[in-house]
């Protein structure tokens, strides 16, 4: 009888869960600057969706990205701010916790760590940030997305400005 109960419940926070995600619009500059398929190929994760923000734990972001969005507890993927700022220092008050490690030839300016890449072109500030999955064969955390490929995700969103 409890199992029944549990179940009742746990179906019932699932479908709150999915009518709350519906009434949440998505942000049409993720769409634009960041887009899901250009997410998931760096990824390699092809079923990747944007969701709203706060529809899952961590979904802070501007831009937040799943793995797979049907899946029993979608994994995410990415976050992403995207900001208008003033210049060089809304950039430096903006990133202030990200070590200065210059990543040259990256918008007007661009500091980059194994998991962050923020930069600003004008007054455009993009800031990516890779969530971690757990690597079955060595049971470590690791990135979805190497720094690399971070930076990759930041110069196609400023090229699109």
């Amino acid at each position: 009888m409890h199992v029944r109960s549990l179940l009742v419940v746990t179906l019932g926070l699932v479908s709150f869960s999915a009518l709350k995600a519906q009434g949440r619009p998505l942000n049409p500059v993720c769409k634009r600057l960041l887009p899901a398929a250009l997410v998931g190929r760096l990824a390699g994760e092809p079923k990747t969706a944007l969701i709203p923000r706060q529809v899952a734990i961590g979904a802070g972001g501007d831009c937040n990205y799943v793995a797979d969005p049907s899946a029993a507890k979608p994994q995410l993927i990415l976050m992403a701010d995207i900001n208008q700022v003033a210049g060089h220092r809304d950039f430096v008050r903006y990133v202030g916790p990200i070590p200065n490690r210059p990543v040259p030839g990256l918008g007007d300016e661009a500091n980059a760590v194994k998991t962050i890449v923020a930069a600003r072109k004008g007054a455009l500030l993009v800031v990516v940030s890779s969530f971690q999955k757990v690597d079955l064969k060595t049971q470590q955390a690791v990135p979805y997305f190497t720094r690399d490929q971070l930076i990759e995700l930041v110069r196609q969103a400023l090229a699109k400005k």
